[in-house]
């Protein structure tokens, strides 16, 4: 990880399947196997931030809920509730390093 990072925040557009502006279909995993990919990396994943574009509120809703349950970490919805959730988690983090 770069900048020497204490953790990661996975941003997850479920409806999309595939990268864009590849010169093939390259498709884009399951947040579960991006974190596996992260912490090889050296550090936790401590929330997902769901990107709900082209998403009805109910299915992002019921989609951040599913990956809650299997990730057991926060699952974020920025655009419909904000960011006061990932704020909390880094506060806790900040006030356990001291």
């Amino acid at each position: 990880m770069s900048a020497n990072s204490d953790a990661a925040v996975l941003q997850h557009n479920p409806p999309r399947k595939y990268y864009k502006d590849l010169d093939y279909d390259t498709p884009i995993p399951e947040p579960k196997e991006e974190i596996t990919l992260i912490k090889m990396y050296g550090v936790p994943t401590v929330a997902v931030c769901i990107n709900s574009q082209k998403m009805t509120e109910k299915a992002a809703r019921a989609k951040a809920a599913s990956y809650k349950n299997q990730l057991k970490i926060p699952v974020i919805l920025p655009l419909e509730d904000g960011v006061d959730a990932l704020v909390q988690v880094f506060a806790k983090m900040i006030k356990k390093s001291k």
